[in-house]
Order: structure tokens, then C-alpha cells, then sequence
């Protein structure tokens, strides 16, 4: 049974909802990261 076709799916699932959190946060750190650059320009030349 463990190689039941709905056990598969599921594992095949988690792993991509796994692989999608890290994309996302990937995502923000990027945003964060640019927000931070984009203050610290700002404030140069202010």
C-alpha cells in the first residue's frame, strides 16, 4: 500500500508546498533586502 497512486500524490504534494514556502520567502527577503537598499540611497542622497 505504500505505493498506493493517492500516497504518492500526497508526498509529491507536500514536497511542492514545502519547495513554494521557500520561494516565497525567498521572495520577501529579496523585498526586504531591496526596501533596505532603496532607503539607504535615498538617505545618501538626501
Amino acid at each position: 500500500m505504500a505505493d498506493d497512486p493517492e500516497n504518492i500524490i500526497l508526498v509529491i504534494l507536500r514536497r511542492l508546498d514545502a519547495k513554494l514556502d521557500r520561494v516565497i520567502e525567498d521572495i520577501a527577503e529579496l523585498k526586504r533586502q531591496e526596501t533596505n537598499r532603496f532607503g539607504a540611497d535615498r538617505g545618501a542622497r538626501s
